[in-house]
């Protein structure tokens, strides 16, 4: 799975994007907090694997501040809603049940791989 996590408020916001084996995001995030002074919560969620998550980063990598932590502002919200769109479209079937989260993986990576060599 592959999360976006956000911290602080907007316009000073940071988001972090990482992946977990779990679909519980709840324990990636508590750990998280743990070590932050600033709120966090969970603000999206796609089905992934650690090759996805390196497309996403790519993806993201104007963006980028350390690691795996990027910054949020109006030209990341207009990528990041691109993004959605797309994603979303790929996913509409998983969230509405209609098969595992596995199975979009490879239209996932499809896309992601068009989008970051152009």
């Amino acid at each position: 799975m592959i999360y976006f996590i956000r911290e602080g408020e907007y316009p000073n916001t940071e988001v972090k994007i990482g992946y977990t084996s779990s679909n519980d995001i709840s324990k990636r995030l508590g750990s998280l907090q743990n070590g932050n002074p600033r709120e966090l919560w969970e603000c999206w969620k796609i089905p992934g694997d650690k090759d996805i998550e390196k497309l996403v980063h790519r993806f993201f990598k104007r963006f980028r501040i350390r690691g795996e932590w990027f910054r949020e502002d109006d030209w990341y919200d207009i990528l990041f809603h691109y993004f959605n769109e797309n994603i979303r479209h790929i996913c509409e079937s998983w969230e509405h049940g209609e098969y595992k989260p596995d199975d979009s993986i490879p239209e996932i990576k499809h896309w992601l791989k068009s989008e970051v060599s152009t």
